[in-house]
């Protein structure tokens, strides 16, 4: 079964559709959402959030905000959000975030 998410940052919707599952980083730990998830809200850290349609996984960096799981779906609004291509590409993106280059 799948679920409608949307990911948010306060200037752009980044995505919108239906997902079999996301994981995302709350600020004490990472944890999944699937159909039927029991109503939440959760702060969200700095991460990587993969989300999975049907096999096609999907990978964003993401940094501060809120997760919303209700019965209509999930809302994940954060500050920063990030595509990237792989766990790979993202475990770079982090460091960035952690150490910024500087005159970039």
């Amino acid at each position: 079964m799948s679920f409608n998410l949307k990911i948010m940052t306060p200037q752009s919707s980044v995505f919108e559709g239906e997902v079999e599952s996301l994981c995302t980083p709350g600020t004490i730990g990472y944890f999944g959402v699937l159909s039927d998830h029991a109503p939440m809200i959760s702060a969200i850290g700095t991460g990587v959030l993969k989300i999975d349609m049907e096999g096609d996984i999907q990978y964003y960096v993401i940094s501060g905000g809120i997760a919303e799981i209700s019965r209509e779906g999930t809302t994940v609004l954060a500050e920063i959000v990030k595509k990237v291509a792989g766990p790979d590409d993202a475990e770079i993106e982090l460091e960035e975030l952690e150490f910024p280059t500087i005159g970039r």
